[in-house]
């Protein structure tokens, strides 16, 4: 009963937390009135009282969404461990094995697409790590001739590209926890770059994107806490012309949304911006990026607040 329980919590977790437009401030994962903090912490509660000896996909599945929930929290650092229980749990299962043995046809289905569903939440990660671990063996010969620039400047036009029609087609309206990492991405690389142009056509081009960036992340953070981090975090490094256009962009629901009463601590390892290769990554994930450009109601500044609007109060 307890197994169903847990499942039914951690999905309610996320439904709640997320997807009810009609619930204000739906971001603040902290607030023990919010059904989304009332569901998750029942799914805490039932696990920690919980004694798995055969695992069982229902657990897996729970452990996966746990850990998906609270990576949208900015707390990555904890919602990992969730997800680290439940891969092991699956390959104590086999479910990596295939399913040759499996008669139920119903079964065989939750099994299938469990076992993607873990391998797409990791896959990312995995991609970085191949790339680290192949990068010693990579030959000159390979990359010999290669413009590794005009590779950085394709990426960067095709997310461009890819944000604007999912805008135009979609809207940022809806919940869609995917488009914080682009966005965040076409932020970051927008705002790195628009102190060194001087065309007046692409100085409009990156602007645009940059407004778009900040756009999405806006909307996506009354949704998700992540988002909403980024977002402040690249706001507060505008420059007075950028800020201005930002302003012309603002709603009524926007101007009220100015005291942004953001009390959670971001436990992340994500890096949420390009960097070079030499740089290390871990001065550069969410965590200290908040402590550099946002501050806390319980402590002072951490940072300078970047060149533009200052650093924002979290509180």
């Amino acid at each position: 009963m307890w197994k169903s329980s847990l499942y039914s919590c951690s999905s309610r977790a996320d439904y709640t937390q997320y997807c009810l437009k009609r619930v204000s401030n739906r971001f603040r994962y902290w607030d023990p009135s919010s059904l989304g903090y009332r569901f998750l912490a029942e799914a805490k509660r039932l696990w920690e009282l919980s004694t798995v000896k055969n695992p069982e996909l229902v657990i897996v599945q729970s452990l996966l969404v746990m850990n998906i929930v609270l990576n949208l929290h900015g707390l990555d650092k904890h919602g990992d461990v969730y997800g680290r229980l439940g891969l092991v749990m699956a390959e104590r299962m086999g479910l990596f094995d295939g399913d040759e043995h499996i008669s139920s046809l119903r079964e065989r289905h939750a099994r299938n697409f469990t076992a993607w569903c873990l391998f797409d939440t990791d896959t990312l990660d995995y991609y970085i790590v191949l790339m680290q671990i192949c990068q010693p063996f990579v030959q000159d010969l390979w990359v010999k001739g290669t413009n590794f620039q005009s590779i950085v400047n394709d990426c960067q036009r095709d997310i461009n590209i890819l944000l604007r029609l999912y805008y135009i087609r979609h809207s940022f309206t809806g919940a869609d926890s995917w488009l914080t990492n682009p966005l965040a991405k076409l932020g970051f690389m927008t705002l790195q770059r628009i102190p060194e142009t001087t065309n007046p056509q692409d100085l409009h081009y990156l602007r645009s994107g940059l407004i778009l960036a900040l756009l999405g992340l806006r909307e996506q953070g009354r949704n998700y806490y992540i988002s909403r981090t980024v977002y402040y975090i690249i706001r507060n490094q505008l420059q007075p012309e950028e800020e201005h256009l930002l302003q012309g962009t603002e709603d009524p629901e926007t101007a009220a949304d100015e005291s942004p009463g953001m009390v959670g601590e971001v436990q992340s390892a994500w890096v949420p911006r390009v960097v070079n290769i030499s740089v290390d990554l871990a001065v550069e994930d969410l965590t200290k990026l908040a402590e550099q450009y946002l501050t806390l109601e319980s402590s002072g500044p951490t940072g300078d607040g970047g060149s533009g609007s200052g650093s924002t109060n979290l509180a």
